[in-house]
């Protein structure tokens, strides 16, 4: 409930925030939306996503169950959004393989819960402790030679 105490309490280490509701400054500045029962729905998440990124205010991800997935990629396409283009997608499904799926969007994958606490795997490039590749420029052509 605490983020700089949280921060504090990991120095140097990434810590992400996250909105359980709402589209005013604070939530729109968390870098996490929470779409499950009692918080965002699908549509509501969507809203949060395209307002976050009208707002400048970086990529949004959004945090739900694998059941909700389909329902959410609707709602981002209410808006004009994608999965793995505008949107990233972290992943809640129980079943202990900490695999990310091969969904868009995929970042993260909480798999395991227990009483106190949850255990996710997180792409090290979306958490920031490793670079994106640098993209293949556009319109650069590939010679490929046979030999």
């Amino acid at each position: 409930n605490d983020y700089a105490a949280t921060k504090a309490r990991f120095p140097g280490k990434p810590v992400k925030s996250i909105s359980v509701y709402g589209t005013d400054a604070a939530a729109l500045g968390a870098d996490i939306c929470d779409c499950e029962t009692g918080d965002y729905t699908p549509a509501g998440a969507a809203q949060w996503a395209r307002m976050k990124i009208d707002a400048g205010l970086g990529r949004p991800t959004i945090y739900c169950n694998t059941s909700t997935y389909n329902a959410l990629t609707n709602a981002l396409a209410a808006q004009r959004l994608r999965f793995g283009v505008d949107v990233d997608w972290w992943e809640a499904h129980y079943d202990n393989v900490p695999v990310l799926s091969s969904s868009p969007g995929a970042i993260g994958k909480q798999y395991q819960s227990f009483p106190n606490y949850d255990i996710s795997v997180v792409d090290p490039t979306w958490l920031g402790l490793v670079p994106a590749p640098d993209p293949i420029p556009p319109n650069r052509s590939l010679l490929l030679l046979g030999g």
